[in-house]
């Protein structure tokens, strides 16, 4: 089965949630304020739910997307922990030179 949605998808969310903005977002991750409304536009119709609402100068996460988020940042931490230890395997795969 394939997946609908990207772990690049999930950080953008993180993010945006983070920073509170979509501008701010898009400054801290040196992305344009367009492709991050793209990446969360698009997460929103592969999920079928709204994941945020614009209010004033912030962005709001939507009930559905706080949902969400609580399961994907354990699978962020743990894409983050393989990617660890992949590199700890390389080093100790290495062949040894005489």
């Amino acid at each position: 089965m394939r997946l609908k949605s990207t772990i690049d998808q999930w950080l953008t969310l993180i993010e945006i949630d983070n920073a509170g903005s979509i501008q701010a977002a898009a400054l801290r991750l040196n992305k344009s304020h367009t492709t991050l409304m793209y990446a969360v536009r698009k997460l929103e119709a592969q999920m079928g739910v709204n994941l945020l609402y614009i209010e004033g100068r912030k962005s709001v996460l939507t009930e559905d997307a706080q949902t969400l988020l609580r399961r994907a940042k354990p699978m962020i931490e743990q894409a983050r922990e393989l990617e660890v230890i992949s590199l700890s395997l390389i080093h100790i795969s290495e062949p040894t030179r005489p």
